[in-house]
């Protein structure tokens, strides 16, 4: 890779990639539509994998932002998708979920070592809890 591809990737706004299901799990779509306001606010770039199946009301998160998996074939789709676009993102990007995603690691990125997967997502992952109705998250374990 050329040294302008690689700065002009730096420069980059990273995405933030919200596994919705995991935040419904918790806190409804309620919990969807604050993590998506709070990126907005930031004036960040995010995207939020959702599975089909789940009916939700999300009126306040643009439909430009959603990604909806269909996980009928595959129950864990929608995290090898929240994964495989933070992974494939051109630039810098990050996860936004609790899940631990230790069933994905050989599911997801089947042609890398454990170790690998392991270390992308200890690189990526974002914790996140809602602190006095705010929707926080929380730096991923190892910085780069």
């Amino acid at each position: 890779m050329g040294k302008k591809v690689k700065a002009k990737l730096q420069e980059q706004e990273p995405l933030y990639v919200i596994d919705g299901a995991n935040v419904v799990g918790t806190f409804g779509a309620y919990g969807v539509q604050a993590a998506a306001a709070h990126f907005t606010s930031k004036k960040l770039e995010y995207c939020v994998i959702l599975p089909l199946d789940m009916d939700l009301s999300l009126s306040l998160v643009p439909s430009s932002k959603i990604k909806l998996i269909d996980r009928s074939l595959e129950r864990c789709a929608d995290d090898i998708a929240v994964i495989t676009s933070a992974s494939t993102h051109p630039g810098k990007a990050f996860i936004v979920s609790n899940d631990n995603f230790r069933d994905h690691h050989r599911k997801t990125l089947k042609n890398l070592p454990f170790q690998t997967v392991k270390a992308f997502l200890d690189r990526t992952v974002m914790k996140y809890e809602f602190a006095s109705n705010e929707f926080v998250v929380s730096l991923p374990k190892i910085s780069s």
